[in-house]
């Protein structure tokens, strides 16, 4: 699974149990072009480490590596099955359909001329990364594990930045209700590493749309990070769940 900030979530959960936004509320907004996540995925441009693909070696900087795997805390699943507990519970469908146009694309929210696809590529590629250009605006090569399969990707154009709950998904679970630009601040959400993942395109197209009562990882290993991120993002985005959804989570967790 993606490399999970279980401090972070956990943070994140506690706090929107007691003020998370309701429906309607101003507090839906991201304001992502303050982020400090994006920030954080950038290191000095002064260290050494990966390379543009036409900058000389006295040149080279450092993106961040992701940890290993076992190097991760666990959750603290008190606080997750908690959170879960404090979701909404709806089935009713959205008296609008979806418009994934709603939810706009990727953005440069730091305009430095990497939008937020690449972003997410740099902060998860496990190996120094390899941009396109001189401008090094578009990753090119690095080294990432897909979270759904366990498969180990090199190119990045193999892979897509997942939204991990899908927006059709967010749509019906509340998102219909946000303005545009709310709605362009979740599918670009850099401030929460569960947010987004790189995964294998053909990984991306089986998940589709759907959610964890219609769809799981293939690894089953990655079932409780799966599920504690789901979980993580609705809480942070105060969106509903379903009942054969809540259930689903309420199972993958038992595997944490």
């Amino acid at each position: 699974m993606r490399r999970l900030y279980p401090i972070l979530i956990v943070t994140l959960i506690a706090g929107c149990l007691g003020a998370c936004a309701r429906e309607g509320d101003s507090q839906y907004h991201v304001t992502i072009s303050t982020s400090p996540e994006i920030a954080r995925r950038h290191a000095s441009p002064t260290s050494p480490g990966s390379t543009s693909s036409t900058v000389p070696a006295s040149s080279t900087t450092t993106l961040p590596v992701a940890p290993p795997p076992d190097s991760r805390i666990p959750p603290d699943l008190d606080a997750i099955r908690a959170a879960l507990q404090h979701l909404v519970t709806t089935s009713d469908p959205p008296p609008v359909p979806y418009d994934r146009d709603r939810f706009g694309g990727w953005i440069d929210a730091d305009h430095d001329c990497q939008d937020t696809r690449s972003e997410v590529l740099a902060a998860e590629s496990r190996a120094p990364i390899v941009f396109a250009s001189l401008g090094e605006c578009r990753v090119l090569t690095g080294s990432w594990r897909d979270a759904y399969t366990g498969e180990v990707v090199t190119e990045a154009a193999r892979l897509d930045v997942d939204h991990f709950v899908p927006l059709e998904a967010a749509w019906i679970a509340g998102a219909w209700r946000w303005t545009d630009e709310q709605r362009g601040s979740f599918a670009n959400d850099l401030l929460n590493p569960e947010a987004l993942v790189a995964v294998t395109a053909s990984a991306n197209r089986s998940k589709g749309s759907r959610g964890p009562a219609e769809w799981k990882p293939n690894l089953r290993s990655s079932w409780c990070d799966y599920a504690v991120s789901w979980i993580a993002v609705k809480t942070r985005w105060a969106l509903t769940v379903e009942t054969n959804e809540r259930s689903a989570l309420r199972t993958m967790l038992q595997g944490c």
